[in-house]
Parts: structure tokens; sequence; C-alpha cells
């Protein structure tokens, strides 16, 4: 393998990495998204329960 080989293969795989990251990004984004929504979700089936587990978000009819 010579160096520039060397060299081509090191930026393919720096690319491949902030690929990598984008994505991670955007999973844990889609992650806290669901969470948020779950959460809510469970709020406004059952408050009381909702209440005791500490969420304090109000739901209003």
């Amino acid at each position: 393998m010579d160096i520039d080989q060397f060299k081509r293969d090191l930026e393919a795989l720096e690319e491949h990495k902030s690929e990598l990251k984008d994505e991670l990004k955007t999973t844990d984004d889609r992650i806290k998204r669901l969470r948020r929504f779950l959460k809510d979700y469970e709020t406004i089936q059952n408050p009381d329960a909702a209440k005791k587990r500490g969420l304090k978000k109000e739901v209003t009819e």
C-alpha cells in the first residue's frame, strides 16, 4: 500500500465517520421526540398515574 492509497482510505473513513455522526444525531433526536410523545400520551391516558411517576404536565380537557 502506498501513501496515496493510505490517504484516500483515511479520507473515506473520515467521510463515513461524519455520515455516521449525522445519522446518530438524527436517531437521538427521534428517540427524544418519541419519549416526549410517550410521556404526553401516558399523561393523557392516565393523568393520576402520570402524576405519581413525576410527570408534571397538566392535562386540560
